[in-house]
């Protein structure tokens, strides 16, 4: 992998959360991106032809052989069309196919050899947390979002907490003071024992 896939990868997680459909359109430049300038097939081809050549390439490689996730290259050139929509009509996509996109993309980095970047496997980490049961249906976790809220809530029952003490401060007050007042020595006739 070259040096420069890196920092390409990261500005992909960091779109993870954002607009879905401008999420889905990075993840096509890379993978453009990938196969003009990494692999070499140039200028002259349309985004479909390009996966369509990558799919031949690897066919020619690995001959007969299964090759697992093959499927992702004829759909990610049939779902360029999505992002076509966000460029020129600036449609909105939705969560689910962002989730689809990330899938896609994922499967595409294994073909490529480039899936084991710690970046790749965020972005498939983050299908984990859509396809968990355990939380409420959909992909997205904006970590930044949910750091603040949970800083807000936490100085929200800080507040909470002073407000209480200063209302509860002369009750409590009130009551040391009349508990210090009277006596605490249990008298015999007043709390009988057995």
């Amino acid at each position: 992998m070259t040096v420069d896939i890196e920092p390409k990868l990261d500005r992909l997680t960091r779109l993870v959360g954002t607009d879905e459909g401008f999420y889905i359109l990075a993840l096509h430049s890379f993978i453009e991106y990938f196969l003009r300038y990494e692999k070499g097939y140039g200028e002259g081809q349309t985004f479909p032809q390009l996966t369509w050549t990558f799919r031949e390439e690897l066919l020619n490689e690995l001959g007969d052989t299964f090759i697992n996730g093959l499927y992702c290259l004829g759909r990610i050139g049939r779902q360029h069309v999505f992002t076509n929509k966000v460029r020129h009509a600036f449609e909105k996509m939705d969560s689910e196919e962002a989730a689809a996109a990330t899938h896609l993309f994922t499967t595409f980095c294994k073909l490529a050899g480039i899936d084991k970047a710690k970046q790749v496997r965020i972005l498939n980490s983050s299908l984990d947390i859509c396809y968990d049961q355990t939380f409420p249906p959909c992909f997205y976790v904006n970590f930044e979002m949910v750091k603040d809220t949970f800083l807000l809530s936490q100085k929200l029952i800080l507040i909470l907490n002073i407000q209480r003490r200063c209302y509860l401060s002369p009750i409590v007050s009130k009551y040391t003071a009349q508990i210090q007042h009277e006596s605490l020595v249990f008298e015999d006739t007043k709390y009988p024992c057995c």
